[in-house]
């Protein structure tokens, strides 16, 4: 075992060190727990010198009116029943109960005793001891209403001395009143015992609150190591599922609260919802529902709902009452635990058996606890502490989960970087590609525009990605007319890179030779169908007459032309369908008069789609243009851009924009 202590130590083995300190402590815990059963076995099985605690005689006082004197006296109307076992429990009980002993002790017994009463939460018990038929009885009093300084003996226990009287017999009358269940484990402690008895409760207590308080530095050490809230919200949890022993086991009235008894008679009816709450949270960082199983997720949080409802009712409702809501709903949180521990486990996440390994032995003490706090099952020593072995089972197994836990994030934080290498050399290579794309795309736009007398021509590209799917160029015919075509392939990156391609290499092997640009469109469709990818692409393209404009359009937005002298700007509408899709273009030539003075106004859909896709950016674009008609060639189109970018606000454009500016000149 030290062995594998000192081996946890090294950097490279943190995962084993709980494994270690949890095998360190469940052996010491076993030890402690098979010294204690010892003892109060040893406190069950009596001695030559004394009959310990005869026959058990109780009787429930409904009213709580009867007084010890009429008992005593026979002047009562209880009837008491003999008990079978050393351990009465009579679950919850709203009446007072009256427990009557006649103790006989040996002469040669010991002269001082303790009657003891090992269960923490009795609200009131009232002792009368008769040592006579005829004498008063001598009194003492105990109980949570009372401060605990106010005890006879300084103990979590209830201990009130005895002396052996001269005659050998007492006669001994209990009263006890309890909002919590009214468990009766009666003891009768020689003097010279009670050191070893208290010394050896205190051993399994010391073992059980260690083992917390040694898991609690841990993992609020693995949480500042790693960062994970999954060991916070265990150390949480701890602290919680601390408070509530410590509430349970009374320690926390002799330790904590002591001159507090109203607190003490709602501290265990607070604490054990609140470890329960607790408890679902980690569960569900544990198992990681909100990434993995919502259902359970949303289970987890029903439970933290329900347990915040019952510490606000640990306020304001009678203790009885929230006592038994939590002792009745506290098994719900194992059960539930495992069911989805198991749902969880058969999802493919490992982790989760530890968790069901843990949750298991939980519900075993829990479900336990409650039956004996219920009065079906018998109460004894292991009933009675089943919640403090079933935590402290918990506790044990769920730190190597959580060992185990830092071992599967390693293996995720390589797997992950292992990701991101991949995905850092695979955009790398993209990003290489797309310089590349990005080189031939503007290699395809032209150098300059034409150098004429009769027109002014300016040109704007600019592109939402490092390749876009926008085109435009010139074509110088023939007969000396200018042709100038806009086009915008569907897509962004290399595929409308390599479509464009295509579009440029055919616009400038035959366009020259067509005077109409409804056959060149034709043509065009038929030499690219289909397009490449799936792609297809919208185009408009017009042939620059002497006095006139003979265009085609071929599914493109409209252009604008504003006449000299004319305020707004005219739409140049044709019909055509979209190139690379159908074989039918069903598109025609148009014509419309082009002279001094004129411009047109080419441009692609991305300029109608600024200000987050504003439903009136294409009537501000028409706008645009007509207020910028004052003002010519780079002018114009510098006033034009910065409207666009007001326009948009500070966005990243939504597509590609293309800008063509084309005045007649007189």
């Amino acid at each position: 075992m030290a062995h594998l202590l000192c081996t946890g130590a090294h950097p490279g083995n943190r995962a084993r060190l709980p494994v270690a300190l949890a095998l360190w402590v469940l052996l010491l815990f076993s030890v402690g727990c098979s010294r204690a059963t010892s003892a109060e076995n040893e406190i069950r099985a009596g001695s030559s010198t004394l009959d310990r605690l005869g026959p058990i005689e109780l009787a429930i006082d409904s009213g709580s009116v009867t007084t010890a004197a009429q008992i005593h006296a026979g002047n009562d109307a209880l009837k008491f029943v003999r008990m079978a076992g050393p351990r009465p429990n009579l679950a919850f009980v709203e009446d007072s109960c009256w427990v009557r002993l006649h103790i006989q002790f040996q002469p040669d017994a010991e002269e001082h005793w303790y009657l003891g009463l090992a269960y923490p939460l009795t609200d009131r018990i009232d002792l009368y001891v008769y040592e006579n038929q005829m004498g008063p009885p001598s009194e003492q009093h105990g109980g949570d209403r009372l401060p605990f300084h106010a005890r006879p003996v300084d103990h979590r226990f209830f201990l009130f001395p005895l002396e052996r009287p001269d005659q050998g017999r007492l006669e001994i009358l209990l009263r006890l009143e309890s909002q919590d269940t009214m468990e009766l484990p009666l003891a009768l402690i020689p003097e010279g015992e009670l050191v070893s008895w208290t010394g050896r409760d205190q051993v399994l207590n010391g073992l059980y609150f260690g083992l917390l308080l040694a898991m609690l530095i841990y993992n609020l050490a693995l949480y500042v190591w790693v960062w994970d809230r999954v060991y916070l919200f265990y150390a949480g949890y701890l602290i919680a599922l601390a408070l509530y022993m410590l509430a349970e086991l009374g320690l926390g009235y002799q330790y904590l609260w002591p001159d507090s008894p109203g607190l003490q008679a709602r501290a265990v009816g607070a604490f054990a919802p609140l470890a329960i709450l607790a408890g679902a949270v980690f569960s569900a960082s544990y198992l990681e529902t909100k990434q993995r199983d919502r259902f359970a997720h949303g289970v987890f949080f029903a439970i933290v709902i329900l347990q915040l409802v019952l510490i606000v009712c640990a306020a304001l409702i009678q203790p009885r009452l929230q006592l038994q809501m939590v002792t009745y709903e506290a098994p719900a949180l194992p059960v539930l635990g495992i069911l989805l521990g198991i749902r969880s486990w058969r999802r493919g996440f490992r982790p989760a058996l530890y968790y069901l390994f843990a949750w298991s032995g939980l519900l075993l003490g829990v479900g336990t606890f409650a039956l004996a706090s219920g009065g079906f099952v018998p109460a004894n020593y292991i009933t009675s502490n089943a919640v403090l072995l079933g935590t402290a089972w918990e506790v044990m197994l769920l730190s190597p989960g959580l060992a185990g836990r830092i071992k599967s994030m390693r293996s995720e934080r390589d797997e992950a970087r292992k990701l991101t290498q991949r995905a850092e050399r695979r955009s790398l290579d993209l990003e290489q590609d797309l310089n590349q794309a990005r080189a031939m795309q503007l290699d395809l736009l032209p150098a300059g525009v034409p150098k004429r007398n009769d027109l002014q021509i300016v040109c704007r590209y600019l592109p939402r990605e490092k390749v876009g799917g926008d085109l435009y160029g010139f074509v110088e015919l023939a007969n000396g007319d200018l042709g100038v075509y806009i086009a915008d392939v569907s897509g962004h990156g290399m595929s409308a890179a390599i479509f464009s391609m295509m579009i440029k290499q055919q616009m400038d092997s035959w366009a020259h030779v067509i005077e109409s640009p409804a056959e060149a469109l034709g043509l065009l469709n038929e030499a690219i169908m289909p397009g490449p990818g799936g792609n297809f692409v919208t185009i408009f393209y017009a042939i620059v007459r002497s006095d006139r404009l003979i265009y085609a359009n071929a599914g493109h937005p409209f252009p604008y032309v504003l006449p000299a002298g004319v305020a707004e700007a005219r739409e140049l509408k044709g019909r055509g369908r979209l190139l690379g899709i159908y074989r039918d273009l069903r598109c025609e030539d148009n014509e419309v008069v082009f002279q001094a003075g004129d411009r047109l106004a080419l441009y692609t859909d991305g300029a109608i789609e600024v200000g987050r896709n504003s439903p009136a950016a294409e009537r501000i674009f028409r706008e645009t243009l007509e207020r910028t008609r004052t003002s010519v060639g780079q002018t114009a189109l510098d006033n034009l851009v910065s409207r666009l970018l007001e326009q948009n606000r500070g966005y990243a454009f939504e597509d590609d924009i293309t800008l063509i500016l084309m005045d007649r000149q007189s």
